[in-house]
């Protein structure tokens, strides 16, 4: 783990990477402890640190450009939004069931 990151399990299917004080990443987690979903966060710091740890402890790929924040979607780039979710293969999700949100 990163200096100022600490995993947090918050319940049976659930586990946060916090970084700081900000849970950065939500984790829902299947029955055998595998990641099925993502949720992203910045807490409102869009840092070079938060977004490096969003890349590195999820499968997204997060970028700045000009002041805004990405993430790869397919072979393009989308607007990042705060709280938004990605499946295991690091995709931006537009629909999530209600039972699997945090």
């Amino acid at each position: 783990m990163s200096k100022n990151i600490t995993k947090v399990k918050v319940s049976e299917n659930e586990m946060w990477i916090v970084y700081h004080s900000t849970p950065i990443i939500k984790i829902r987690l299947d029955s055998m402890d595998e990641p099925i979903l993502y949720q992203l966060n910045t807490g409102g710091w869009t840092t070079r640190s938060t977004i490096q740890n969003i890349n590195k402890y999820s499968p997204a790929k997060v970028m700045t450009r000009k002041g805004k924040m990405y993430i790869q979607f397919c072979s393009d780039w989308v607007e990042f939004e705060e709280g938004m979710y990605v499946c295991k293969d690091g995709n931006p999700l537009t629909y999530v069931t209600e039972e699997l949100k945090f």
